[in-house]
């Protein structure tokens, strides 16, 4: 008999920005096409200026094994309270967990409340996941935005 492994939920820390950068390593290689993922004192300042709250989901021993964050996605952001939800991810290990659901969960009940802060996202067209995951958290669908991620995302994706 497997077990599933174990992992608790929880806001970021500031000692999470290592794990958090091996993450985006280990599901994007060196391809995120938003270069600050990979700076550790980046990705602090921007929770300290509360350019982006992150959650995350630590192994027993601390690894960071997940991850979601809420964001200003175009800066300068006309709202600086309405934050976009997204950069979902899971380690492979732990994929066939229920990581992301949680993750998402927690992202979407506890941010906004935490922060006094409104949420907004952008669903994947390249995998239903995400839109499935959204309409489970009642998000009603309001748009559709074409050519946001630069040229360059899609070189590395295939």
């Amino acid at each position: 008999m497997t077990t599933e492994p174990e992992y608790t939920i929880d806001d970021f820390r500031p000692e999470d920005a290592e794990g958090v950068v091996a993450l985006y390593r280990a599901v994007y290689g060196e391809n995120y096409p938003v270069r600050s993922v990979y700076d550790t004192g980046e990705i602090i300042r921007q929770e300290e200026n509360h350019e982006t709250y992150r959650m995350v989901a630590r192994s027993p021993t601390g690894e960071i094994v997940g991850h979601v964050a809420v964001y200003h996605s175009v800066p300068p952001a006309p709202n600086q309270e309405l934050y976009e939800a997204g950069q979902l991810m899971v380690r492979p290990d732990y994929r066939q967990t229920a990581v992301a659901f949680e993750l998402i969960h927690a992202c979407i009940s506890e941010l906004p409340q935490k922060h006094n802060i409104g949420l907004w996202g952008e669903a994947v067209c390249n995998h239903l996941f995400t839109q499935q995951m959204m309409a489970r958290e009642r998000f009603v669908e309001t748009g559709l935005e074409m050519d946001l991620m630069p040229e360059s995302s899609s070189l590395a994706s295939g």
